[in-house]
């Protein structure tokens, strides 16, 4: 049994017990590392903003500058229910994680709420759509919606729990909008994905909701909520935290790809098969996906010879 790279045949590929990396790791390396600088820096340049709430202990979010890209820190437009950065924080399996987290307090008076605000870098020219991921967890006494919310009155979209529904979607200022059938559970940590896309020209935009996908997969062909905005035709350059009162929320990320706002766990980067090892079983995995988006481990969108320079930096054994 042998795999072709780039067109070549390499017969002495086998995968017999160390045959297949003795004999070809130098060639890979070769072949990774050539493309590796390049790649990355590429990678790095789709991540627009990230914010994982590592700087606490805060008594309130108000001030933070902690997390890499924004041109802003937080600020504060509340009214009762402060967000302080303490505890662990949120994690979702496979994801890169740092520990603390924006905790929303549970407010009082009938409409509780907490709103803080951060600018993130204009896209590159040419860029026609922005990923945003973040995590959410519902806590106890939590109020009547939670997530983050793009875009100012009457066209401000809240992506997360909207307002009194109790369940994931997308709900604009006027309450139009479009609710997917995954229920808001207090305790349940849940990923999510909205892809902002500009239409063709005068056509608006539109917002797509997706929920825990699985790290290192390519998007999905179908999101679990979908709504276009017609008046707006540009992609926000901000975002606010806007929950009800009672609310986690950890981990954002912006950026100009799929995988750029995705990134896996480093502390098995590279395990593809989730046997707690790095071997010849995740190159052949990634071999297969040569090309495509799938098991992306760079962030560039593309699984090439970068991905399998980490993957051969991370040989052995998972911590």
């Amino acid at each position: 049994m042998y795999f072709g790279i780039a067109g070549t045949s390499h017969p002495e590929m086998s995968l017999a017990p160390g045959g297949f990396f003795m004999t070809t790791r130098s060639l890979l390396a070769t072949l990774a590392l050539s493309a590796g600088c390049a790649c990355t820096s590429l990678a790095s340049a789709q991540l627009l903003a990230y914010d994982g709430f590592g700087n606490g202990p805060l008594a309130d979010l108000h001030g933070s500058t902690g997390g890499t890209g924004w041109t802003s820190a937080w600020l504060d437009s509340t009214y009762d229910a402060i967000t302080s950065i303490t505890g662990d924080g949120l994690t979702y399996p496979g994801l890169d994680t740092t520990p603390g987290g924006a905790v929303t307090a549970v407010g009082e008076g009938v409409f509780p709420m907490c709103s803080y605000y951060r600018a993130y870098p204009t896209p590159p020219l040419g860029t026609n759509a922005i990923y945003v991921s973040f995590l959410l967890r519902a806590d106890a006494g939590y109020g009547i919606w939670g997530g983050l919310e793009f875009g100012n009155y009457p066209f401000a979209m809240t992506v997360g729990s909207p307002l009194g529904m109790y369940s994931y979607g997308l709900m604009v200022s006027e309450g139009l909008g479009d609710i997917s059938n995954a229920p808001l559970i207090e305790g349940e940590t849940t990923l999510v994905v909205v892809k902002i896309s500009k239409n063709s020209p005068g056509a608006g935009s539109s917002y797509k909701l997706y929920l825990n996908p699985t790290i290192g997969q390519a998007e999905p062909s179908f999101a679990l909520a979908q709504y276009g905005l017609g008046m707006i035709s540009t992609l926000p350059t901000s975002l606010k935290l806007d929950n009800g009162g009672g609310f986690t929320t950890d981990e954002i990320r912006v950026g100009t790809t799929w995988a750029s706002v995705l990134p896996p766990d480093p502390g098995c980067l590279g395990d593809l098969n989730d046997d707690l090892m790095v071997n010849a079983s995740d190159i052949a995995i990634l071999l297969g996906a040569w090309g495509t988006s799938t098991y992306d481990l760079t962030g560039d969108n593309t699984t090439n010879a970068a991905d399998l320079s980490v993957l051969l930096g991370a040989w052995g054994e998972c911590p």
